[in-house]
């Protein structure tokens, strides 16, 4: 019976590990809690396969496949045909739910419910199509779009920013004054691919995060190289 309940919460697990709706959910429970609501899921999956199973039947491999291993008599425990079906659906519901519920509505979600103050602001700059000032710990500073946010499905070893960046400077050592000393406006007009320009930050490195109103430190030629002739700090 032990077997059975692992089979279900596999199915079930795959279904909340896997689609858009649940994943953030899924890797942040607590083992016990992720164990029953994937079992209970697979319990609903199982149901359908049963449906599935009196109504289509199974392939002919699966009745070789029983016929080989002698099951003259019906096991007790789960049926194999709606197992095979339990797992059918099981991926027909996720795919339909991603198609639904795309992978970007996700994580803009999971930006919203996180507690990370810093997913929330990022994820807040880039709906809104506002720049943002990122400062690592080394003192490096860019400032930019996000094009993507450190909210990642596959868990925190991935986090990090995409931002295509259009100044970039560095705050001083002693009092963290933001001095800007390059401008990538000409450059972003120059190639075919802005994306070529993106910066990864990974969000182990950021220190600082603010929402930064770029038209407040612009010069009359915004492609003109920061810093080259007279660096803006603030």
């Amino acid at each position: 019976m032990s077997l059975d309940i692992l089979v279900l919460a596999l199915a079930g697990y795959l279904f909340l590990r896997y689609t858009h709706l649940t994943w953030f959910s899924a890797v942040r429970e607590s083992g016990y809690h992720l164990v029953f609501r994937s079992a209970l899921l697979g319990l609903g999956f199982y149901a359908a396969g049963w449906v599935l199973a009196a109504k289509f039947g199974v392939p002919d491999f699966v009745e070789t496949l029983k016929d080989e291993q002698g099951q003259v008599e019906q096991q007790e425990g789960l049926e194999l045909d709606a197992l095979l079906w339990m797992f059918v659906s099981a991926v027909a519901a996720m795919m339909a739910c991603n198609v639904v519920y795309r992978r970007a509505r996700a994580e803009r979600r999971a930006a919203v419910v996180s507690e990370d103050r810093l997913a929330r602001l990022v994820d807040e700059a880039g709906q809104a199509g506002e720049t943002i000032e990122l400062s690592l710990k080394d003192g490096k500073t860019y400032i930019g779009y996000v094009l993507r946010g450190p909210i990642r499905k596959y868990g925190d070893a991935e986090a990090a920013v995409e931002l295509l960046p259009v100044l970039s400077g560095y705050r001083t050592r002693h009092t963290q004054e933001l001095v800007l000393t390059t401008g990538y406006a000409a450059a972003i007009g120059r190639v075919e691919e802005p994306r070529k320009l993106v910066v990864v930050i990974p969000r182990a490195e950021i220190s600082r995060a603010r929402l930064f109103d770029i038209r407040l430190y612009r010069k009359e030629d915004f492609g003109m190289p920061w810093g080259e002739e007279e660096p803006a700090s603030a």
